[in-house]
């Protein structure tokens, strides 16, 4: 009994002496997202656009990740068009990056690969 008394007051002394610490506040950070805060009004929009083309062994790479890249840029300057056209009074493109990468599904199959993922600012109507 004494021993669990013993054990008793000393988890309460030592949850009293945690009590200071926990009614801390932690002071805002600054975030760093690396993108400015939409403007007032506006919204981020979001999109990923992935287009696959065959790949030609035949014909150096590099003009094949050119095509590939202008036919993705080509459906990423249209998409503020198609938000403007449905649910936006105000569009412009805010982020862009892009991923090309190459695969192989079989022997004679191979793909060039070109993911866009597309920031818009966007006020809605």
């Amino acid at each position: 009994m004494r021993k669990s008394l013993r054990l008793s007051a000393i988890a309460a002394l030592l949850l009293a002496s945690a009590l200071p610490a926990s009614s801390q506040s932690i002071p805002n950070l600054p975030q760093r997202s690396g993108r400015e805060p939409s403007p007032e009004g506006y919204i981020n929009l979001q999109s990923n656009i992935s287009l696959a083309l065959p790949y030609n062994d035949g014909v150096p790479v590099e003009p094949q990740v050119e095509a590939a890249q202008r036919m993705v840029y080509a459906l990423v300057a249209k998409q503020c068009d198609l938000v403007l056209a449905t649910i936006a009074a105000d569009c412009k493109i805010s982020n862009l990056s892009n991923n090309v990468n190459s695969q192989r599904l079989q022997r004679d199959n191979a793909q060039i690969m070109v993911t866009v993922q597309i920031t818009m600012s966007v006020k809605l109507k």
